[in-house]
């Protein structure tokens, strides 16, 4: 009974919370951030016009833009369900994780008991309970949940595949890691990363790793080393623009503190297990790493942590508990507990409500204007804000590009996120219209040359300055 209450409480929580909380209910009206870019993507993917998306206005190279968590539910689901339920494919994802994930444990071993104290242990992960800018985007219309799950499923199997006897165990782990490597370029980094450091420091050889690579590039060999190549070339072009005087990136590390709090009582209290010891200190090294600005540019370091300990932390840390009778646990008690912080955490955020009525203004635009725009062709300032008019069906293009086809005469580090602002690629993409951030207006007409006298505004909302280009 305790136990179904608790599997129960741990599907439904996350759509209590975003029924409940104000500012979530609000955020998922409307696919926003990360989330815009992934739904415009599926979009593509939905019209299959051609093999090229016409609407990446400035290359008519094949889209490089692989996700098979973006097809696959644009393939499911109706577009206008996941226009405005964005948050449902992660929920489905959560769900299914925890299933496969208590499924593990009873397999190897542990009774009803200690499942429920792990899954409560799992929940109370600040992943699991804080909402905000940083994390958004492991409940919205994104497939970096996908990316945890992968990942973490894969370290938790390899490092306790000694516990098992069942020889499947072995393939699985294999096709964890071809997933990861296929899901996204974060994924892949951090999958190769970490299976390089971990072998090194405990002094082991991974055999499941190098089938893993070799059964990546052996589906697809020219494509699949074109993605590491481009994954280079990203690494070589962001590296000019987070490189400063400032030793640390002192942003990503106070996005997220409790994350690496917890991994470093994860080392102290494994230090008598080598597996894990090892597995968390290679974690610490690329988190420290990752922390450097010269390093930052491959990924926030927190989610180095979390893409890796998902389901591996409240393992060890349930062991910790029991092991020393830290404290008893009232099951219902915790449950209460839990819901309310979560409610307490993520009623009110305003960052995340200053985004999305920002955005919602977009969509109440009057139908006069919405007319004006229905063909437009955009350029936009940070460069990926026209999603949202494309999203909403007003437009017909945006200037817009893919990461490892960068063209140097049209992309410049120095000015990212802006293109500049100059006749060649207004005439040449024949630009109709733009959308500026208001508070990237100064930036757009400083570092990207954006000339107010070549254009008319058209019409404004609370954020953004849309404008007809003359």
């Amino acid at each position: 009974m305790i136990f179904v209450s608790i599997f129960l409480y741990v599907i439904i929580y996350r759509i209590l919370i975003i029924t409940l909380s104000k500012t979530l209910k609000n955020y998922f009206r409307f696919p926003l951030n990360d989330s815009a870019v992934y739904f415009y993507f599926g979009d593509f993917y939905l019209q299959k016009k051609s093999k090229y998306d016409e609407r990446n206005l400035l290359s008519n190279k094949p889209l490089r833009f692989h996700s098979f968590f973006v097809y696959f539910f644009f393939k499911v689901f109706p577009r206008n369900f996941i226009l405005k339920k964005s948050f449902f494919p992660n929920l489905m994802l959560f769900i299914l994780g925890i299933f496969l994930f208590f499924n593990y444990l009873f397999y190897i071993n542990f009774n009803i008991h200690s499942i429920t104290y792990i899954i409560l242990i799992l929940i109370f992960l600040p992943e699991n309970i804080f909402f905000r800018e940083w994390n958004i985007n492991f409940i919205s219309f994104s497939p970096r949940l996908l990316v945890i799950l992968t990942n973490s499923f894969y370290w938790l199997l390899y490092l306790n595949i000694n516990k098992s006897d069942f020889h499947l165990i072995y393939i699985i782990v294999i096709i964890l890691g071809v997933i990861s490597l296929f899901l996204s370029n974060f994924s892949r980094q951090s999958f190769v990363i970490s299976n390089i450091l971990f072998s090194i420091i405990d002094l082991s050889f991974n055999l499941y790793f190098i089938i893993s690579i070799f059964l990546f590039f052996i589906v697809s060999p020219k494509k699949n080393f074109s993605l590491f190549y481009n994954q280079l070339l990203i690494f070589k072009w962001q590296s000019k623009r987070f490189f400063s005087k400032k030793l640390f990136n002192f942003i990503t590390i106070k996005q997220n503190i409790l994350t690496p709090i917890i991994l470093f009582l994860l080392l102290i209290i494994t230090f008598e297990n080598k597996s894990y010891f090892n597995f968390f200190l290679v974690l610490t090294i690329i988190y420290i790493f990752t922390s450097l600005n010269f390093f930052s540019s491959i990924g926030e370091n927190w989610r180095y942590i979390t893409v890796n300990y998902f389901f591996i932390a409240p393992i060890v840390l349930y062991d910790f508990i029991t092991n020393n009778k830290i404290f008893e646990i009232n099951f219902f008690l915790i449950l209460i507990l839990h819901f309310f912080i979560l409610i307490l955490l993520n009623y009110n955020i305003r960052s995340l409500d200053k985004n999305s009525k920002s955005v919602h203004d977009l969509v109440k635009l009057n139908s006069e204007v919405k007319q004006k725009l229905k063909n437009a062709r955009w350029y936009g300032a940070p460069f990926v804000t026209p999603v949202y008019m494309m999203n909403i069906k007003l437009g017909e293009g945006m200037l817009f590009f893919n990461k490892g086809e960068y063209d140097r005469e049209i992309i410049n580090p120095e000015i990212f996120p802006y293109i500049e602002f100059k006749d060649e690629i207004i005439n040449n993409f024949n630009i109709t219209h733009s959308i500026i951030h208001k508070d990237h207006l100064q930036n757009v007409i400083k570092k990207a040359n954006f000339d107010l006298k070549k254009v008319k505004l058209l019409c404004e909302t609370k954020n953004f300055l849309i404008y007809e280009i003359i």
